[in-house]
């Protein structure tokens, strides 16, 4: 769930690595690498919020684990950008 300022719109930083950036307004971990990849991911409703289900396929044959770190990024109706709280995903073949 995607927590904000009400028509907002979210996207989402996927990344396999993640740094420690200095940047003015913000404190944490920032998703970074070399396929760092921007999804979008919807707006934010009245109520500052915004659910989104997430459904991974099967991982390719041999493949036990998939692991990114993502993190989301508002961008508010004044052209601010906000970063929000980044998290590791980790997604685990069935088998294992």
């Amino acid at each position: 769930m995607f927590r904000g300022e009400p028509g907002d719109l979210v996207f989402g930083l996927v990344s396999p690595g993640a740094l420690l950036l200095v940047i003015p307004g913000f404190t944490g971990p920032l998703a970074v690498g070399p396929s760092l990849n921007l999804q979008p991911v919807g707006t934010l409703d009245a109520s500052g919020e915004l659910t989104v289900p997430l459904t991974a396929g099967a991982l390719p044959d041999g493949i036990e684990f998939i692991a990114r770190y993502v993190q989301p990024l508002f961008a508010a109706t004044d052209g601010e950008l906000i970063l929000g709280a980044p998290t590791a995903l980790v997604i685990l073949d069935e088998a294992f």
